[in-house]
């Protein structure tokens, strides 16, 4: 009932709302819905590790970068994306690493 009225306001624009939380972690991933993430881990007070499945890395980037670009503004930690294989082991790939080499 709340949303109503605010989105009549937007008019055309869209709107998302995400479940606010205190840890950072699960706060980053409510950010990257609808992609679906495996694990967040913050590297140190301004960045956090997401891997998620191949598939899942356009959803969470978005067009032309704006989910991702939300989700950092959001959260006030920069996001880096890492894959993670179909490995047998359930290894980690680090894509974002190996392509900056």
């Amino acid at each position: 009932a709340r949303i109503k009225p605010i989105l009549k306001e937007l008019g055309q624009e869209k709107i998302d709302l995400i479940e606010w939380s205190e840890d950072i972690e699960s706060l980053v991933k409510e950010s990257l819905k609808p992609a679906e993430i495996d694990k967040v881990e913050m590297v140190d007070d301004a960045t956090a590790m997401v891997w998620l499945a191949q598939d899942q890395r356009s959803i969470a980037i978005g067009k032309m970068g704006q989910n991702i670009t939300l989700a950092s503004r959001l959260t006030g930690v920069a996001i880096q994306l890492q894959e993670i294989t179909s490995a047998s082991d359930e290894t980690f790939e680090l894509d974002d690493e190996e392509e900056s080499e």
